[in-house]
């Protein structure tokens, strides 16, 4: 781990560093089902909660407030039980350990933490300094506030793969890095403008150095 001078780097989870869309997808329909909450449930439902962040979206959806906090318990029981079908992308594992050396790297993410570290050890992840999930805030802009109070001198990156995350990251005042093969398209990304586009995993090294 560098010193001070180092970045700090915050990367979302799902779509950035691993490849769970299906599975995301699959449990969130089956914790609606399991509470009891009928939704549209096609993919561009499913996609368009991640417009802004997902507890906002799900309660801006027609998900009965009442019933928001069964579906949400719901969910991280279905995630827990299906993380192990999710797969890394393809040099994320190296990037993000080579990034770690350099830079102070945390993961900041709508998921349990318990499942990210998780998947982070099986991978053979060791960059990461700290994961940040749902269970310890659901707003990424706190838990992005917080990091940057905790290293003030650092150069604060968000790096995400939806319109949500980049929204989060610029609310939090920090850069904005969004990669293209995550669960948002790059055209969809490009109207929030982000302050990078990353568009395989490796260019990560050269934007963030």
């Amino acid at each position: 781990m560098s010193g001070a001078t180092g970045k700090l780097l915050m990367f979302d989870f799902d779509g950035v560093v691993v490849d769970s869309l299906e599975v995301f997808h699959r449990s969130l329909l089956a914790a609606c089902r399991g509470a009891g909450v009928e939704v549209d449930g096609s993919r561009e439902w499913f996609l368009g909660l991640f417009d802004a962040n997902l507890y906002a979206g799900l309660a801006n959806s027609a998900i009965p407030p009442r019933k928001i906090e069964s579906v949400v318990a719901r969910l991280g029981e279905e995630l827990t039980r299906s993380a192990g079908q999710m797969r890394s992308f393809p040099h994320m594992p190296d990037v993000l350990n080579e990034l770690g050396r350099r830079h102070r790297l945390l993961v900041i993410t709508s998921s349990i933490s318990a499942v990210v570290e998780a998947l982070l050890r099986r991978d053979g992840v060791t960059g990461v300094a700290e994961v940040l999930g749902a269970e310890k805030e659901t707003s990424k802009v706190r838990k992005i506030r917080r990091a940057r109070a905790e290293n003030p001198s650092r150069v604060p990156w968000y790096v995400g793969d939806t319109c949500g995350d980049i929204d989060e990251g610029r609310a939090a005042g920090a850069a904005t890095a969004a990669v293209t093969w995550g669960w948002h398209t790059a055209e969809r990304l490009l109207r929030r403008r982000p302050d990078a586009m990353i568009r395989q995993p490796r260019e990560l090294l050269d934007v963030l150095g």
